[in-house]
């Protein structure tokens, strides 16, 4: 029994749907497509969004995050061929369809979107080191799972097996410090966050922990 998972609801289509659009360029002839059928652009929130539309698949913070909250994924044709017809049409004709992407990224965009979880993260705890790159996109990606983000490390910690440190190579000395106070194995890189939204399952995996050189000794 999975009680903590807050799955969507069967997918169905929208007379109105609120588009969001990631890693298309110059998207104004369809910005204006989604208006005049009767839709909305969303620009930044993907949580309000119910069809992303993009050309292939591509880990931006929409991409990412949206598998968790769109019902639909689909290619920009779905706009052009919806134009012509006047109305918005079936998505399902539109699916978005990037089997190199897939095989890149290590996962089915189908089967993440009917596994979807809205609240993937819920009840598991992160902090994030120092000199982590792109740190409010990661935490941004974390929160709208449902995830907590500690702004300080948490060495009280009751459920260490739901409490996640995420580092990087610049933070190995930082981590083999922060081991001596906080006894855990649960470093890992931001690439075990990725995977699992991706997924729509949670994918600590040990291909995704964080080396930080534990058999060296701290400088």
């Amino acid at each position: 029994m999975q009680a903590n998972k807050a799955f969507s609801e069967p997918k169905i289509s929208y007379s109105r749907p609120v588009v969001i659009f990631t890693g298309i360029e110059n998207f104004d002839s369809l910005r204006e497509i989604v208006g005049e059928l009767g839709g909305t652009v969303e620009y930044k929130d993907v949580q309000k969004a119910t069809h992303l539309v993009t050309d292939k698949i591509r880990r931006t913070p929409k991409f990412i995050s949206g598998i968790s909250h769109c019902s639909f994924y689909l290619n920009p044709n779905w706009l052009l061929q919806s134009q012509k017809a006047c109305h918005f049409l079936d998505e399902s004709k539109f699916v978005l369809d990037d089997v190199e992407g897939e095989a890149k990224f290590g996962f089915k965009l189908k089967e993440s979107l009917q596994n979807q979880n809205r609240t993937l993260f819920q009840s598991y705890h992160f902090y994030l080191t120092p000199s982590l790159l792109n740190r409010e996109t990661t935490i941004k990606l974390i929160t709208q799972a449902g995830g907590k983000v500690l702004r300080r490390n948490d060495t009280n910690c009751k459920d260490r097996n739901r409490y996640y440190v995420i580092s990087c190579s610049e933070d190995s000395k930082f981590c083999r410090e922060m081991l001596q106070q906080f006894p855990t194995s649960n470093f890992f890189d931001k690439e075990a966050l990725f995977s699992s939204l991706l997924n729509q399952e949670i994918r600590f995996l040990d291909q995704f922990r964080f080396d930080a050189g534990w058999s060296s000794t701290p400088a």
